[in-house]
């Protein structure tokens, strides 16, 4: 990891007026952040961030910055882009650090600088409410609902009448993930657009506008996306007056794009638009629509019935081998095509009319690209009960991104505090079609003393977790060391069976256990922070993006090393791409990747100067096998213990006892 001095800040940068600000500005003694903010932390790594984003933003040039948790990057790059006077969009991994950004560090980094700029923030469409289908829901339905619906409805109708932007994370009564907002909200399929009898006052519309006049504009990597293909297209609107693109936890980017450019036909799609068929008069009036849609709710039980007997999730290639589900797939194309040509006469009778026709003629689409033989894309399935969907994903993302950067003028800044690999970017720069040199990237350690304030437990004895009886073995050697913490754990694992398995073991001890998917994520950080013996249990949803300072968190407990599963469908299709050209896809692509999140999953543990505690890992694999060093290489440099008794100083905290 690269740490600097601040004498060699001073030597090694030429200051600029605007980085000279900035410098000032963060001065240990009287700078402005000294005086607005309590317990301000003078940071070397946070001004050598922002002096590299103020030579990007200068010279126009793209950067890639990993800075270590606890360095600031939020605020490394939000000084120099309000005090640049340029155009400039952030890109965020989540819902979550947008809100935190926009509602938080942008207003504190402004008053501070004592700067008047234009900012705002865009979300997805299924942020925010759809006029059009409250007021279908309210006034058609409203005689349909019983008297506590009614009543939320009536909560509702006012908050619609005073919200100046229809954000549905600033209704309290119902949770953002509510059932009740999937009728009351639209995506890019159902929106009717122009169309819409309340296209003036549509809340995403007006969302859109002041995005477009503001200076600075906190979006999310699929926007971010959709932006980039739609200006290719020559309908974009943010990316051609922008100068700078901050792209901050840039390690997600990959992801979202297989996502955003990939294929889907799903269950949840089909019931979509049948439910909005269903409002439609024209639907109860017209025998061949009528027939149509039964014969696809019939279709969509049989493709389920013949899914039952395979695996869950596999390639679609091995459903093809499988008469049933041939015959099923054949009989579901015949049927969308029979609900086209159902819906297509009336499509001028509404708008939703319109809109579903779309929409019809989109799922026709995609059903059947998603079986036919494409090179470079991989076709796959998942399946729960009767619920099901079908992709087909590109084999690689890499220079689709690059192909639709080119057409960018502006810079692009990337950080993350997990972008390389023992100081190497290239699986990042892989992902995302780029190229990097010692000029565009910069590795920045964190702050913080890991030797001192955490302690790496790695626990002898533990057979390899593909064993038999592994989780039973972890739970056994993991006891101790919940009872030492007592609470204040985050026991990450790597499935939801083991989070199943672990939880009807942990629960008859640990009164205060919660687990993953019994309350919305926020709720349970929430519970998990307000209670010291709490001992959580989660998957993927809490291996990043999580932030609980202070003794609340003291322990993280990591099941095994997380390597993409080798069954995963697009894992193997992408590994014989890679050996079929030569390559070594462990080396290249599941070491890295797992190295990533294993640093994301370590990283929630020690979030403050203060903080201190104990991750233990129980996968033997980081001592046996020669790949172990390049995951201990890339992790802080704690201290390695393997005897439990040493970790009790860094678990020094009295909670104070449960109550019965």
């Amino acid at each position: 990891m690269f740490a600097i001095q601040d004498t060699d800040v001073k030597q090694r940068h030429q200051l600029s007026e605007l980085a000279q600000r900035c410098h000032a500005l963060f001065d240990q003694q009287d700078g402005s952040f000294a005086r607005s903010i309590k317990n301000f932390c003078y940071r070397p790594q946070q001004i050598e961030m922002m002096h590299r984003v103020v030579q990007a933003i200068d010279a126009g040039e793209d950067l890639m910055v990993e800075a270590g948790t606890g360095v600031g990057k939020t605020f490394a790059y939000l000084v120099p882009a309000l005090l640049s006077g340029k155009k400039i969009i952030v890109s965020t991994g989540t819902r979550y650090l947008q809100d935190q950004i926009y509602t938080k560090d942008l207003p504190l980094v402004m008053k501070t600088l004592g700067v008047s700029v234009d900012v705002t923030m865009l979300k997805g469409r299924r942020n925010y409410l759809c006029r059009e289908r409250f007021d279908a829901c309210y006034s058609d339905r409203q005689q349909q609902l019983d008297l506590q619906d009614r009543d939320d409805m009536a909560v509702l109708r006012r908050w619609v009448n005073t919200t100046d932007n229809g954000d549905i994370s600033n209704f309290s009564l119902w949770s953002e993930s509510s059932q009740q907002w999937i009728e009351l909200t639209t995506s890019t399929e159902t929106c009717l657009g122009s169309r819409c009898s309340f296209f003036d006052q549509c809340f995403v519309n007006h969302a859109r506008r002041r995005a477009l006049a503001a200076d600075l504009v906190v979006i999310n990597h699929h926007l971010l996306l959709a932006d980039m293909v739609l200006r290719e297209e020559g309908f974009g609107k943010l990316l051609p007056n922008t100068d700078v693109v901050i792209v901050d936890e840039a390690h997600q980017l990959r992801e979202v794009s297989e996502n955003f450019f990939g294929i889907s036909f799903s269950s949840n799609q089909l019931i979509g638009l049948r439910r909005d068929l269903h409002q439609e008069e024209a639907y109860k009036e017209t025998f061949p629509l009528l027939q149509a849609d039964q014969s696809l709710q019939e279709l969509s039980e049989q493709l389920s019935a013949a899914m039952q007997p395979h695996t869950h999730h596999d390639n679609i290639s091995v459903l093809m081998k499988d008469d049933n589900f041939t015959a099923a797939q054949k009989k579901m194309q015949d049927g969308l095509d029979a609900l086209c040509s159902a819906i297509e006469p009336l499509r001028d009778y509404s708008e939703r009319l319109q809109n579903a026709y779309s929409r019809a003629e989109a799922l026709q689409k995609n059903w059947r690209t998603i079986f036919d033989e494409h090179d470079n894309w991989i076709s796959w399935y998942r399946h729960e009960q009767k619920r099901f969907q079908f992709h087909a994903t590109p084999m690689w993302t890499g220079t689709m991104l690059s192909d639709k950067k080119q057409s960018s003028e502006a810079c692009w800044i990337y950080t993350s505090a997990t972008l390389s690999v023992n100081d190497d970017f290239s699986y990042f720069c892989r992902g995302l079609g780029l190229e990097a040199d010692e000029q565009t990237t910069v590795t920045l350690s964190s702050p913080f003393d890991y030797t001192r304030q955490a302690a790496l437990y790695l626990p002898s004895g533990l057979p390899e977790p593909n064993a038999l009886h592994y989780l039973d073995r972890l739970f056994d050697t993991s006891l101790p060391l919940l009872k030492m913490a007592q609470g204040g754990v985050f026991f990450l694992l790597t499935s939801h069976r083991a989070v199943r398995i672990l939880a009807d073991k942990l629960r008859p001890k640990f009164p205060h256990l919660m687990v993953q998917g019994e309350a919305p994520k926020i709720d349970l950080i929430r519970r998990f922070s307000a209670d010291p013996h709490a001992i959580l249990l989660a998957t993927a949803g809490f291996w990043e993006g999580v932030d609980v300072r202070g003794p609340s968190l003291r322990c993280v407990i990591i099941d095994r090393l997380p390597f993409a599963s080798p069954a995963d469908p697009l894992v193997r299709g992408r590994a014989r791409s890679v050996q079929q050209e030569g390559g070594n896809y462990f080396a290249e692509y599941a070491l890295p990747e797992a190295v990533i999140s294993l640093r994301q999953g370590v990283g929630r543990l020690i979030r403050g100067e203060s903080d201190k505690g104990v991750i233990m890992i129980g996968d033997n694999r980081l001592q046996t096998r020669s790949y172990g060093k390049t995951f201990l290489h890339s992790l802080p440099p704690m201290t390695i213990h393997k005897n439990i008794k040493a970790l009790q100083p860094y678990l020094a905290y009295t909670a104070p006892p449960p109550r019965a």
